[in-house]
C-alpha cells in the first residue's frame, strides 16, 4: 500500500461512539381533552359493590 495516502496523526484523538436509542414501541403522545368523560366504577356481579374487584375477584 501506498503510506502517503494515509496520514496517520502521531497523537490521535478518540472520541466515543454517537449513543441513540435503540428500536422500540414509540411512547404515547395523547392528549387529555377539556371534555374527557370520567371513568365508570367496575361493579362486581356478586356483591353489588363498586370498587376495585370484579366477580371472580370477590371475597
Amino acid at each position: 500500500m501506498d503510506e502517503r495516502l494515509y496520514e496517520v496523526p502521531d497523537d490521535p484523538q478518540r472520541v466515543p461512539p454517537i449513543a441513540r436509542p435503540g428500536p422500540r414501541r414509540p411512547k404515547k403522545k395523547r392528549i387529555e381533552s377539556s371534555g374527557a368523560k370520567p371513568k365508570k366504577q367496575q361493579k362486581c356481579g356478586r356483591c353489588k359493590k363498586f370498587g376495585t374487584h370484579n366477580r371472580k375477584t370477590c371475597k
